[in-house]
């Protein structure tokens, strides 16, 4: 945070909001930032000092913003100096909010033990961005009737902490040794033209009418915490299953497997479920393939665990699983 400071700026009824913002952003300061309804550095307002506008205030800049919005709609500015954050509903404007500290903690630098982040550059481009999901009470509920009848539904989500970062037509797949190249949309890269991700789920409840709208479910996402979801779409086996399609550069990925073995003590530490979880992703092996070094000790989160193992031959040995620190 500047040496100046931020100031969040809040219309009447608003001060939640800003709170759960300012919350978030002295997460990364090395000051702390004040909330008022007309922020103010010595007795005066300094109009260089960056501000993030929440709701409704009495600024032309936020009234501008204010009258495109239509019911359930949420948008974020950036003018000069200063972040608009605004929302037609207490709901909507909650989103806002939320996608204003996803970018806030993408964008936070750490230097030692201090974090900062500089909020005038965590938009790229000028404009607005509003959600898709409007509040309509017949909406919310109606838009999952009949999932529930469905074992595994599809996610397609956005790679968001990949937003703006440059990619290329070509990729070295770790399957292939981390030398070779194939096009970018013949591989699973997470940096995409269109940063779009594609992930089959099992759907386990769903909650048409919890108080905070649909809630869903689901086993074995691949997602960080936070992806903006884009759409969802039903699993069906006999249009989405094909089992003699070809696997390009991954057909021999079956020989590539392992066999796993975890020690003795750590499997009352991960319980008999992940245990069973851990075998079935680390026997397809996730080093690079180029990496053949018995030795060496890897690691990989899962299920809120950090496990470390190394591999001698076509045998993967799980060495320890520590719950990871949140």
């Amino acid at each position: 945070v500047s040496s100046e400071g931020y100031g969040i700026v809040v219309g009447k009824g608003d001060v939640k909001t800003a709170m759960r913002i300012r919350a978030e952003l002295e997460k990364y300061a090395s000051s702390k930032v004040v909330i008022t309804t007309d922020w103010t550095k010595d007795g005066t307002h300094d109009a260089t000092v960056p501000e993030i506008l929440v709701g409704n205030v009495s600024y032309a800049e936020t009234a501008e913003v204010a009258s495109t919005l239509h019911y359930g709609d949420w948008a974020l500015k950036r003018i000069g100096n200063k972040i608009v954050v605004l929302g037609y509903t207490q709901k909507s404007l909650d989103k806002a909010a939320q996608a204003l500290i996803s970018a806030i903690g993408a964008s936070a630098e750490k230097t030692g033990e201090v974090y900062s982040v500089t909020l005038p550059l965590v938009f790229e481009r000028e404009g607005y961005y509003f959600d898709g999901w409007y509040e309509d009470p017949d909406f919310s509920g109606e838009a999952v009737r009949g999932l529930e009848g469905f074992s595994h539904i599809w996610l397609i989500w956005e790679f968001s902490e990949n937003r703006g970062k440059a990619w290329s037509p070509t990729v070295r797949p770790p399957r292939l040794g981390g030398n070779r190249r194939m096009g970018v949309f013949a591989t699973r890269s997470p940096f995409r033209p269109n940063p779009i991700g594609l992930s089959c789920v099992k759907l386990t409840e769903v909650l048409p009418d919890d108080p905070d709208g649909p809630v869903i479910l689901v086993q074995g996402p691949d997602l960080m915490d936070g992806t903006p979801i884009l759409d969802i779409k039903p699993y069906i086996p006999y249009a989405d299953s094909i089992p003699d399609a070809a696997s390009g550069f991954l057909a021999d990925a079956s020989a590539l497997q392992v066999r796993v073995v975890i020690q003795k003590e750590v499997r009352p530490i991960l319980g008999e479920d992940l245990t069973a979880k851990v075998e079935d992703v680390l026997q397809n092996d996730p080093r690079p393939t180029y990496q053949n070094d018995p030795d060496r000790v890897y690691g990989v989160l899962f299920g809120g665990y950090n496990i470390t193992f190394h591999v001698e031959e076509d045998v993967l040995h799980v060495l320890t699983a520590e719950k990871q620190l949140t």
